[in-house]
């Protein structure tokens, strides 16, 4: 599983025609609702193949995130993100109430006594704030979605692509 960025390109181990980024590190922190996601590029998918099931220390293939990109005649360098961060959230509406001040007068019972000391109940008129509910406005705010984690390295992939598609057209990444 992976992505390709396809496309004539210049890379520090020479030219390429598709420059493939395999997933390295996912690192979920349901706390703050964020997920960080390291990657490394190569320059064929078979380094990285190759790579993933050797003992080596010194990976063969894997390039550095500076390449050169042609694009209809006309070359730019490129600074590809190395690790990249997502929130862990979805959208979801809510109802909100709104509520209204509103002063209220009612009678308190309290105890007094007469001239003879005998105990009677009296009242007096007392002012309170009470908080009376409106009506209700509809928001929308973020909810952390746990259902991600069930497909949490295809979600990476596919967040990967998008924040790339900011980089370059979306027509030159594919999925492997």
């Amino acid at each position: 599983m992976g992505v390709v960025l396809r496309g004539n390109l210049d890379t520090n181990l020479g030219s390429s025609k598709g420059i493939y980024i395999r997933i390295e590190n996912i690192n979920l922190n349901r706390t703050f609702g964020k997920v960080k996601v390291a990657v490394t590029y190569w320059i064929e998918q078979e380094y990285s193949n190759l790579f993933k099931h050797s003992t080596s220390r010194h990976p063969e293939g894997q390039i550095i995130n500076k390449v050169f990109w042609e694009n209809e005649g006309e070359e730019q360098e490129l600074e590809l993100p190395l690790l990249f961060e997502f929130d862990l959230t979805k959208p979801e509406q809510i109802k909100i109430p709104i509520y209204k001040l509103e002063t209220v007068s009612e009678e308190v019972p309290y105890l007094r006594f007469d001239e003879l000391g005998r105990r009677q109940t009296a009242y007096r008129t007392v002012q309170r704030q009470v908080k009376t509910k409106v009506g209700e406005k509809n928001d929308i705010t973020q909810v952390l979605d746990f259902d991600i984690e069930k497909t949490l390295i295809s979600w990476c992939y596919g967040q990967i692509k998008a924040q790339l598609a900011k980089i370059v057209p979306i027509e030159f990444l594919e999925d492997v």
